[in-house]
């Protein structure tokens, strides 16, 4: 009780301080409290193409029903795909259960689920409507969103871009099964700089080059124009179908929207090439780092001059320390992993882009 009366007056003086916030190009949706989202990628198959949906749901997104000493969410997935005109070319529904083991996880901002649905669609530009539908609460959330399921040149190929979360080894069944390979899906296609990584998955559809030394090139760049990063990797293209995941360094990357490119190269020329958005989020270490004096200046609401002259003359090695020591002081829940007031703070001063309609 005592954060959610920190966190709402905290609210009403940022309010009152820097107005309502603005989301271009989107109206009456609040992305920073979207719990639900989902994400498409196809890849070249037998046939029609294999299009995953993926989506993530929050743990705090859902309604549970404590039943003995668990806390159990039931809810159901409707994906939807409609082609030209309007006209619906597929749709899929599926019912899950998801149970967790104590109360303080149902309430996590942090713990979420990810799933994939797979389709088969031939190539062509589409429209997908994901609906999360919670039994419990009779909640319903949809995601809309513009794909397409690629043509790909038998020549040479590459597959979607899909950002990853985490790679494993495969143990038993697994839905993100891929050449040997779990890939769990980052489904917001957003990274914590904090973290330092970006992870992806690729398909590389060699076609005639099969049994050459090729090279994937990738390139980070800001869509401003600036924060350029580019590097390769070497392939040896002894299948048809190569399945690459790998981890970028995101070290020097400060929090935006960047275009993330792959080309597959013979040498110096060209075979194919795909490209995507995606977003570094906002971590205060990151912050700390690229803008250190915009950092302090966003504390003159909520710390004191003195507090704020305290990190202003602390030696650049202990400038992050000394952040998180202040905001400690005033953690309405010392104890715990999560300090809501520093959290509310910082999610109604940053911006955030709009991938996926989320409503």
């Amino acid at each position: 009780m005592r954060s959610g009366i920190c966190v709402f007056l905290l609210s009403c003086i940022l309010l009152l301080l820097t107005g309502p916030a603005q989301a271009v190009g989107v109206e009456n949706i609040d992305m920073i409290r979207s719990r639900f989202f989902a994400d498409v990628a196809s890849f070249a198959d037998s046939g029609a193409n294999r299009v995953e949906v993926y989506y993530k749901i929050f743990n705090d997104g859902l309604h549970y029903v404590q039943k003995c000493d668990k806390y159990v969410a039931n809810y159901e997935i409707n994906v939807i795909v409609m082609g030209e005109g309007d006209r619906q070319v597929t749709a899929q529904s599926i019912d899950k259960t998801y149970i967790l083991d104590e109360y303080e996880l149902t309430q996590s901002q942090q713990g979420f689920l990810v799933n994939q649905i797979d389709l088969k669609l031939e190539p062509g530009k589409y429209a997908l409507i994901c609906k999360l539908i919670d039994h419990n609460s009779k909640d319903v959330s949809n995601v809309e969103t513009k794909f397409e399921s690629l043509a790909f040149d038998p020549a040479g190929s590459l597959s979607d871009i899909e950002f990853l979360q985490d790679v494993g080894e495969v143990e038993g069944e697994s839905k993100f099964l891929k050449r040997g390979q779990t890939t769990v899906p980052a489904v917001e296609r957003s990274f914590d700089s904090e973290a330092q990584r970006l992870g992806f998955y690729v398909e590389c559809y060699l076609g005639e080059d099969v049994g050459k030394r090729l090279s994937l090139s990738w390139k980070i760049e800001s869509r401003h124009g600036n924060g350029l990063e580019e590097g390769s990797l070497p392939l040896v293209g002894d299948q048809r179908t190569i399945g690459v995941s790998e981890y970028l360094d995101l070290a020097a990357l400060a929090p935006g929207e960047y275009e993330f490119e792959l080309a597959l190269l013979d040498g110096k020329r060209r075979l194919a090439a795909r490209s995507t958005r995606l977003f570094v989020r906002w971590s205060l270490a990151s912050l700390v780092k690229n803008d250190f004096e915009y950092a302090v200046e966003q504390l003159k609401y909520i710390h004191t001059r003195d507090e704020r002259n305290e990190l202003k003359e602390a030696p650049d090695s202990l400038r992050l320390a000394k952040f998180e020591e202040i905001w400690d002081r005033k953690d309405p829940t010392p104890g715990t992993t999560q300090n809501e007031l520093r959290d509310e703070y910082y999610s109604s001063k940053m911006e955030w882009p709009i991938f996926c309609l989320a409503v």
